[in-house]
């Protein structure tokens, strides 16, 4: 067994919105994450939104890291 803390974690929602572009949409277009600071499980910034920024910003080390 690990040390993982036990912080429920669900996908209660049928569609999300997104932060950055404020598209609708269903759980499985967000990252997942062990975070606590989303209960949800998902990040609240869709991948295409998190896709488009990273390419924007031509993979750079540093936009990675803002995304991680």
């Amino acid at each position: 067994m690990g040390l993982q803390p036990n912080i429920a974690r669900r996908r209660s929602f049928a569609l999300k919105q997104c932060n950055r572009c404020g598209a609708s949409q269903t759980p499985d277009a967000f990252a997942p994450t062990k975070s606590i600071f989303y209960p949800d499980g998902v990040l609240p910034i869709c991948n295409s939104c998190i896709a488009d920024y990273l390419e924007a910003h031509d993979f750079d080390w540093e936009a990675v890291n803002k995304v991680c």
